[in-house]
């Protein structure tokens, strides 16, 4: 990631943190509910959870991680270009005169937008690693 970042490809950058939080929430719904883990290790079948949709998840653990579910939107709106990652390739260059350009290759649209995938790279890493930590101590 961290040479993704780099390169200026938000395209790569944020796909990967919109995985790093489906880990941090699957982590953290199954330390509250360890019986899911059956689920993940073998799959669905008779005497096992079924699949819990992230929706049901976001819920259940929004105490841990409260903002997740709208940190997971705006990385699910980027990874499946949305308007988000169709944007992405477009700059204003003069609102006055309404004109605009356009590129192919990937870049972070302002200094902003990469200080915030830096910030949620550093935070997510963070999260990961207490809610895997978490996770552990729960299921040992």
């Amino acid at each position: 990631m961290i040479r993704e970042i780099e390169a200026s490809n938000p395209h790569a950058v944020l796909p990967l943190l919109r995985a790093r939080a489906e880990v941090i929430t699957i982590a953290s719904y199954t330390r509250r509910n360890p019986t899911y883990a059956e689920y993940l290790i073998h799959g669905p079948g008779e005497g096992r959870p079924g699949k819990k949709s992230f929706e049901a998840m976001f819920h259940a653990v929004k105490d841990d991680v409260e903002q997740m579910k709208v940190v997971y939107a705006d990385l699910s709106d980027y990874s499946h270009f949305g308007l988000l990652g169709v944007w992405n390739a477009w700059s204003i260059l003069d609102e006055e005169e309404r004109t605009v350009s356009w590129t192919d290759a990937p870049r972070w649209t302002s200094e902003d937008e990469f200080r915030i995938a830096c910030a949620q790279a550093n935070e997510l890493a963070v999260a990961g690693l207490q809610a895997l930590d978490q996770l552990g101590v729960a299921l040992v």
